[in-house]
């Protein structure tokens, strides 16, 4: 960030600065970003003067941008930088996080007007400032509770692939809180405050077009298109059918990956699973598509499973889900991809197959390793023992995780 931040500084106010014209914004600047994001959004202030020069250009807008992009590329010539829409993205792969770097020609008012390239170019007006403080606020006020849920929602958001931004969800949060202020920071009340929270996404309105954003009130719109309203809703079912220990562990798992589970589940909720790994003496190599590619979800990836058995009738395994019934032993499982249904020959899919249960670790067989797919985007599996096991697919672009999809695999006699 430095040194983006000095060589821009050098190109346009003559000064060696690093840190100087450069803000942090987004979630990272409001404070509800989790601890392993990949992107960092900021805004660098530019000369005020320089503004209508590139009014005065035909395409003054896409000027802008693509003369940071070549300022930049000066500094980073083996790093991938584009124009994109609002931003210059700064691609540091192998670092493995990226910079939406947004120029910006600050107001008296203190907002900040930037360039919008689209339907022929034109600036348009952000306020992050107000955004910030109205987060402070709120993170005091709620004992801590608004940043604890707003790295939760990111994190299930993250593990279910939902395009959910930033702001739309700590706009949504603490319009929640507002309305259930807690009265303690006690952690012990988390399970029930996230049901009731993926209860208030899952009554927001499918047709609103735009929310006001706390602070600034500006709108933001759900890019979406109601898919975080209608997975919510089934994750506060989730939560509240659970009734066990395990069947709530089994649904944080579920819902949250391993961004939740590491970060912000306390280690008592896997107490069992550790005694497990003790008597059993089974060794767990579970693997993570966090630890392998930058997670940035753009593709809608829904995966099914055909079972078939001899001389049985063949189904399928969203339809048992749906009707909440169990899959029995000694069938055939054809994991595939329902949805896209034709990808370009970029994307690499890749599969993990995790067992679950006292079973699973009796046998020494949990399984969880990433496995690459060999093109047909299928996996064939058999049910051989009882547990609440899951299959999980990803869809990765250029090094990046763009999609990926979970289906849960409920084995019992």
């Amino acid at each position: 960030m430095k040194t983006v931040t000095k060589k821009l500084n050098r190109y346009f106010y003559d000064s060696d600065s690093d840190t100087d014209n450069m803000i942090v914004v987004g979630s990272v600047g409001r404070g509800t970003a989790v601890a392993q994001t990949s992107d960092i959004d900021v805004l660098y202030d530019l000369p005020s003067d320089i503004k209508k020069q590139y009014s005065d250009h035909q395409h003054g807008q896409t000027d802008l941008l693509q003369d940071i992009r070549n300022t930049l590329l000066e500094r980073f010539p083996q790093t991938t930088i584009k124009g994109d829409g609002q931003a210059v993205v700064i691609d540091f792969s192998s670092k493995r996080f990226t910079i939406d770097l947004v120029p910006a020609f600050a107001n008296t008012d203190g907002s900040f007007d930037y360039p919008d390239t689209h339907d022929g170019g034109s600036w348009k007006r952000t306020d992050p400032f107000p955004e910030q403080k109205a987060c402070a606020r709120m993170e005091e006020e709620s004992f801590g509770w608004f940043v604890r849920l707003c790295n939760s929602t990111r994190a299930w958001a993250d593990a279910q692939g939902i395009s959910f931004s930033g702001l739309l969800i700590d706009t949504l949060v603490n319009n929640y809180l507002n309305g259930h202020m807690p009265k303690s920071a006690a952690f012990d009340e988390t399970y029930t405050m996230l049901q009731e929270l993926f209860s208030y996404f899952g009554r927001q309105n499918q047709q609103q077009s735009f929310w006001h954003a706390l602070g600034s009130n500006q709108q933001i719109r759900d890019k979406g298109k109601g898919k975080f309203i209608r997975k919510a809703s089934k994750a506060a079912d989730k939560l509240e059918q659970a009734e066990s220990e395990e069947e709530r562990e089994d649904a944080l798992s579920d819902l949250f990956g391993k961004l939740f589970t590491s970060s912000i589940v306390d280690g008592e909720s896997k107490r069992h699973q550790s005694n497990w790994l003790r008597d059993y003496r089974c060794s767990d190599q579970e693997e993570f598509i966090e630890d392998r590619f930058p997670i940035r979800i753009s593709m809608d990836v829904y995966i099914d499973c055909k079972i078939t058995q001899n001389g049985f009738r063949p189904f399928f395994l969203s339809g048992l889900l749906r009707e909440r019934m169990p899959l029995r032993r000694d069938k055939q499982l054809r994991f595939f991809i329902q949805k896209p249904t034709e990808m370009d020959q970029s994307c690499v899919v890749y599969w993990k197959i995790r067992n679950r249960g006292e079973e699973a670790y009796r046998r020494n067989m949990l399984r969880g390793q990433i496995i690459k797919d060999e093109g047909k985007h299928e996996r064939i599996e058999h049910s051989n023992f009882n547990g609440n096991h899951f299959v999980e697919c990803y869809v990765v672009r250029d090094g990046i995780c763009i999609g990926r999809d979970r289906i849960i695999v409920p084995i019992s006699e």
